[in-house]
């Protein structure tokens, strides 16, 4: 089973300001590079709107950094913009 998640190039932008201060956006880029994609040949950094299918080991993965995260003191997706906390959000509360 895997799971869709749409990321805009702003989103991933994001994630990689974020870098390894938190857990949830290294456990979001190592989902991307593990994860086929409904658009062939597409490369993080590349301009406009990417869907990637992430299968559910990754899934859970990122559901536990997002915990650690939490256990930390901190919101889920510390200083993400809502718009993007949001998605993820509802990406972790789609893994059943």
């Amino acid at each position: 089973m895997s799971y869709k998640l749409t990321l805009t190039k702003g989103d991933r932008d994001a994630i990689d300001w974020i870098g390894d201060r938190y857990s949830g956006a290294p456990a979001i880029r190592t989902a991307f590079q593990h994860s086929p994609f409904t658009d062939l040949d597409i490369e993080w950094d590349d301009e406009g709107t990417v869907t990637f299918d992430v299968p559910e080991h990754f899934a859970w993965a990122i559901q536990q950094a997002a915990e650690e995260d939490m256990a930390g003191g901190y919101s889920a997706w510390p200083c993400f913009a809502p718009e993007l906390r949001d998605k993820l959000n509802a990406f972790l509360d789609s893994i059943v």
